[in-house]
């Protein structure tokens, strides 16, 4: 458990800013950020991944996004943290968000796009990708939402779409024109680009024993899964950097020509795709 102590003193105003909490056996006394490189310690939370741009409306347009604790935590989405998205009644009809990605996602190698939603209607849910060599596709998911007030998983398929998009843009709650009386809250969690739809088939093992570590690292990551399996590194976009067959031993990654960033651990074991994030520093 961390707890962190803080009292404002002669401020204006009431917010407190942190980034970058890290544990190290060196300080520097000069008050110079370090770099993850710089930083000879562990890293626990770094609070940064893609910058959401909200698409807002005007004055009158409150809509905002936070990651809070997953506050329906279920089989149909275990993740710890998710996006709050608030929702405002005076927002555009295709109020949500857009972002650049850390690097380009490689559409012929990703075809669909699945995301976790949480939500307390029913309305349509439309996914983009932009500023790629065919140009921009907008499209609603491949089935409507059929559930409120629980997760369920959507899948949106770009088969026109070809070669790299570094531009993706989220709209959870489409309605044109907009008819909200009120505000309302939509979580989302788990953007993903994938070769294939959902699988409907089951975990038939413990996720848990899939070990990943060190987790950051700098130099090399040992991979522990079943052997036989297929373990692959990937960019955070689904772009394959390496791949091997599980034996025996560990799975060994060389990741010090990396660029610094997330990245993730692909495992499919007994037919079942497992992913794991990985912090390069």
């Amino acid at each position: 458990q961390i707890q962190f102590n803080y009292e404002l003193v002669s401020l204006n105003s009431g917010t407190v800013y942190i980034d970058a909490v890290g544990f190290s056996t060196d300080a520097d006394g000069n008050g110079r950020k370090l770099s993850f490189k710089e930083f000879d310690g562990y890293v626990v939370e770094d609070f940064e991944f893609i910058q959401m741009n909200l698409m807002i409306n005007g004055e009158e347009d409150n809509s905002n996004v936070r990651i809070i604790p997953n506050p329906d935590k279920s089989d149909g989405n275990p993740s710890n943290y998710v996006v709050q998205f608030h929702r405002s009644q005076h927002g555009f009809s295709f109020g949500g968000f857009w972002s650049t990605l850390p690097e380009p996602v490689n559409m012929d190698e990703n075809k669909y796009v699945l995301v976790d939603v949480w939500k307390p209607r029913i309305s349509p849910i439309k996914f983009k990708v932009e500023a790629g060599p065919g140009g921009t596709f907008e499209l609603e998911s491949i089935e409507p939402q059929t559930k409120v007030e629980e997760w369920e998983t959507i899948v949106f398929h770009f088969p026109e779409a070809h070669g790299d998009y570094p531009t993706i843009a989220f709209m959870p709650d489409f309605e044109d024109p907009l008819e909200l009386d009120e505000d309302i809250i939509i979580y989302f969690d788990n953007i993903r680009f994938s070769s294939e739809p959902t699988s409907s088939k089951e975990p038939v093992f413990n996720t848990n024993e899939i070990r990943v570590f060190p987790n950051p690292a700098n130099q090399v990551v040992n991979v522990a899964a079943e052997a036989g399996s297929l373990v692959g590194l990937y960019s955070i976009t689904g772009s394959l950097v390496e791949q091997k067959i599980a034996g025996q031993e560990n799975v060994t990654f060389n990741v010090s020509g990396l660029s610094q960033g997330v990245y993730l651990i692909r495992v499919l074991q007994n037919g079942v795709p497992v992913s794991k994030k990985l912090l390069v520093y």
